[in-house]
């Protein structure tokens, strides 16, 4: 049974299940206690760990994230609070038509679910949005994911103030006129002109530069991923979904931070 093993060994399965995502009849042998047991302390932990965590807030004052910040990302945009951006992740197609269209994406050409992501200038996870249907825009995703209304609270409350910068990528069109109204800044690279076949160099170098500080939030991306159970998600989690989500990006800001001074 598994209330033999200790609450420790117990999330040492859970662990294991994000990291390498073993299969319940492997982690019974490697545990010593039945499938059905392994699947029941694995989604139990989920849901504990779910509802312990996901209350606690986990975006910093702005006093932490400009004296935290590196100063190489400082020396170009030193008013950049964070970087923002969508990510995806592979499904099994589900059953029903409906629901098959609302997670189906033309430009994956695969039934994802997509959530959105902040992180800090050093990389630190400082957002995660819930999972919605791969056929949400990145602009669609800002609202419904809760972002903009939790941009608002901190301007609010004064954790956020007027003239600091969000980063994101210019598939985000319609964020800069929304954050406007909280007196947010947006920095993204330019968009190509009407009629224009090519950006000017001007242009060009502002891509560059924000790119190379914007690579941040992939990195922290591709640490989330980097946990196996997310490289696709069978049907039978659905109701665990979020919170398995939730919980392999909160765990990534136990790791070192992506971006550190040389010193």
């Amino acid at each position: 049974s598994f209330t033999n093993l200790s609450l420790k060994d117990q999330l040492f399965l859970v662990v294991c299940k994000f990291r390498h995502a073993f299969d319940f009849k492997d982690l019974a042998f490697r545990f010593n206690v039945s499938p059905q047991d392994a699947c029941v302390i694995f989604k139990s932990w989920v849901n504990f760990m779910y509802f312990s965590f996901s209350s606690i807030p986990i975006w910093p004052s702005r006093d932490v994230i400009q004296t935290k910040m590196p100063q190489k990302f400082r020396s170009k945009f030193p008013d950049t609070v964070a970087i923002i951006d969508s990510t995806e992740i592979f499904i099994d197609r589900p059953s029903s038509l409906k629901r098959q269209s609302q997670c189906y994406s033309e430009y994956k050409s695969h039934t994802i679910f997509m959530a959105l992501i902040a992180v800090d200038p050093r990389g630190s996870v400082i957002f995660i949005s819930s999972l919605f249907g791969g056929s949400v825009s990145d602009n669609e995703l800002t609202s419904v994911s809760g972002f903009l209304k939790l941009l608002a609270d901190l301007v609010g409350d004064g954790r956020l103030l007027p003239g600091d910068c969000l980063m994101c990528d210019r598939g985000f069109t319609s964020l800069e006129a929304a954050v406007a109204k909280f007196g947010l800044i947006v920095n993204k690279p330019p968009s190509l002109p009407a009629g224009q076949l090519q950006l000017n160099t001007g242009d060009v170098e502002a891509t560059k530069k924000i790119a190379s500080s914007r690579i941040i939030v992939e990195q922290s991306i591709g640490r989330i991923k980097k946990f196996k159970i997310l490289s696709r998600i069978p049907l039978s989690f659905c109701s665990s979904i979020n919170q398995i989500w939730f919980f392999c990006a909160y765990l990534t800001n136990f790791l070192p931070i992506i971006v550190r001074d040389n010193k």
